[in-house]
Parts: C-alpha cells; sequence; structure tokens
C-alpha cells in the first residue's frame, strides 16, 4: 500500500497504522491523522451552519 499524502511505499519498519485504518510513515505523522481531521472540521462546520439556521427561526 502507498501513502496517499507522501507517496512513498508504506514499509513496516518505518510506519503504523492508526485505529482508524489511515496508515502513516512516523516521519509523515504530524500529531494527528490528516483525514480524520479533515472530515471531522468538514462535520463540524456543517453542524454550525444548521444550528446558526435553527437560531434565525
Amino acid at each position: 500500500n502507498y501513502v496517499i499524502f507522501c507517496g512513498r511505499l508504506l514499509v513496516n519498519n518505518n510506519s503504523t497504522v492508526f485505529a482508524c485504518g489511515h496508515g502513516y510513515h512516523i516521519d509523515c505523522y504530524c500529531g494527528k491523522c490528516t483525514y480524520c481531521e479533515e472530515k471531522i472540521l468538514m462535520m463540524m462546520k456543517t453542524m454550525w451552519k444548521v444550528r446558526r439556521k435553527s437560531l434565525r427561526i
């Protein structure tokens, strides 16, 4: 498998797969899963928009 983040091959001795299922090289991992972070931020923005609309009514 290749890591989409950097395009390099995922090798056992320099990589890890997290509980979310995304794999990273140790040197590419910046303390967070960028895929899950983006998904969570998008969900939070959507929820905030819905909340703002409900407060306007």
